[in-house]
């Protein structure tokens, strides 16, 4: 296993990196048999949750959707 390093900020290419791996992945989930939209918003309400715990319920982080 490789050693993962400390938290950082995000360049904006891993940004759209991350996007498109993560379009990838619902793609062959749903090329599985799986509900991608399901598990899509589980994920994003997840992730929500986590960086909320996080920030110690500071302010709520918001999520948008252009669809």
């Amino acid at each position: 296993m490789i050693p993962a390093s400390g938290p950082r900020a995000m360049m904006t290419i891993e940004v759209q990196t991350t996007v498109t791996d993560f379009a990838l992945a619902a793609e062959r989930a749903v090329e599985a048999g799986l509900d991608a939209i399901e598990n899509r918003v589980r994920f994003l309400l997840e992730v929500v949750d986590a960086v909320w715990s996080m920030t110690r319920g500071g302010r709520r982080p918001a999520a948008r959707s252009r669809a």
